[in-house]
């Protein structure tokens, strides 16, 4: 037989399984302890330490702890209670209920939050972390496009057994609220292109790194305005990851469409001596720089009323 401790003062022993207790010169066996016992301890408490389950009993012989464990978790009687041993990790196993609690968030990065109860080793990657007890721990993936879900997948020991978690981060929120048009003209304007691109970004939720671009540019909350020698049907507005370069469209509106017609000129000439004065009305259209071009020089001409003197015949009018 093998001293397991001190029951109210009586010495405790371990015999075919079965645990006894020294009475008045003989062995009484503790009938309250459901027997075969594997390992055991006593300090008033009785610890039934079997390979894959745990029994703890109060001085009365009432069962107070029944846990599923595994053969390498070693748990002992102590005057404090049930102290469980574990791969690195010490602590009391308490009645009651333990709890280790996931959660992953996506803001400006992926998060995995663990708070526990009881003290844990946390496997992730090719790295181990120790989450205390009350003192959560946060795991980052940084580098991890926050515009699509990522799962964290981890191994959990704690001081019975492992486990395995599987948890879901979710895409990060992007929700844009735009209107756009485009201004068609038969010629040339302003920008150079075919077609110019008004797009309006009213109201615009989204992570900091997270950038938009439309057709190209990149654009932001208010008004942009945007070249192109195509006429779009739709204007499409993506979300780009300025940290993993991942893109994703959030946006495709049908704009609204605006025909340019070709500008009008008026022109009056009032000859003199040797110059001319010349009054040009520039009316419709869109106005690219213009210039009108005297012998003796040339003037930028605006949308209204344009009046050139001195000007030395011939004149004429070129859009750059």
């Amino acid at each position: 037989m093998n001293l397991q401790g001190v029951s109210n003062d009586l010495s405790v022993f371990n015999g075919n399984g079965r645990l006894y207790r020294l009475e008045g010169g003989a062995l009484v066996e503790l009938d309250f302890v459901k027997a075969p016992v594997e390992r055991a301890s006593v300090y008033d408490i009785v610890v039934v330490d079997n390979a894959r389950l745990l029994r703890a009993y109060d001085p009365s012989g009432k069962i107070f702890l029944e846990l599923p464990k595994e053969p390498e978790a070693n748990c002992y009687a102590t005057r404090y209670g049930v102290l469980c041993c574990r791969s690195g990790l010490c602590g009391l196993i308490e009645p009651g209920v333990s709890a280790i609690n996931f959660e992953a968030s996506n803001n400006e990065g992926h998060e995995l939050r663990i708070a526990s109860d009881v003290p844990v080793l946390l496997s992730y990657g090719d790295k181990q972390h120790y989450c205390r007890p009350r003192e959560p721990l946060v795991i980052r993936e940084e580098k991890a496009s926050v515009l699509k879900r990522l799962v964290f997948e981890a191994g959990v020991t704690h001081l019975l057994s492992s486990e395995s978690i599987v948890v879901a981060s979710p895409p990060a929120k992007v929700s844009v609220e735009a209107y756009g048009r485009v201004y068609e003209s038969t010629g040339l304007h302003e920008c150079g292109g075919l077609s110019l691109v008004e797009l309006m970004i009213k109201r615009v939720e989204k992570p900091g790194r997270v950038k938009l671009e439309a057709l190209g540019r990149e654009v932001s909350e208010g008004q942009s305005t945007i070249c192109t020698d195509r006429n779009p049907d739709t204007l499409f507005i993506e979300a780009v990851d300025a940290v993993s370069g991942d893109r994703v469209g959030v946006v495709d509106l049908k704009p609204e469409r605006v025909f340019i017609p070709g500008p009008k000129y008026t022109v009056n000439v009032e000859h003199g001596g040797e110059s001319s004065t010349i009054e040009l009305r520039v009316e419709d259209g869109e106005l690219v720089r213009a210039v009108l071009k005297c012998r003796n020089g040339e003037a930028p001409l605006k949308q209204g009323v344009n009046i050139v003197k001195e000007c030395t015949l011939p004149a004429e009018i070129y859009v750059i």
